[in-house]
């Protein structure tokens, strides 16, 4: 590691490996499901535009981020309403 460099932070590289492997891993979640993807269709085009809006909503629920919550700070985990969160019960 680099002198003033974060450990916390991501190099550049391994940030898109990551963001590769989840590409992949929903492209393949949604031909298992019987969904197109991107590849079918001529870029621009309004099939793949469509598509691009749907792959997205699907990256944000691989994620855990509802793709039609109006916040702005994709960083928030969401979090659940009810107090038993874990599932305990009162047993827990």
């Amino acid at each position: 590691m680099k002198d003033g460099q974060s450990p916390h932070l991501l190099s550049r590289a391994t940030l898109f490996e990551q963001a590769q492997a989840l590409a992949l891993t929903v492209g393949a979640i949604r031909r298992a499901r019987g969904k197109r993807c991107l590849g079918d269709f001529p870029v621009d085009s309004p099939e793949w535009r469509d598509i691009a809006e749907d792959f997205a909503r699907d990256v944000l629920r691989a994620l855990e981020r509802d793709p039609e919550s109006p916040e702005d700070d994709p960083g928030l985990v969401p979090q659940r309403s009810d107090d038993d969160y874990l599932g305990t019960g009162s047993a827990g």
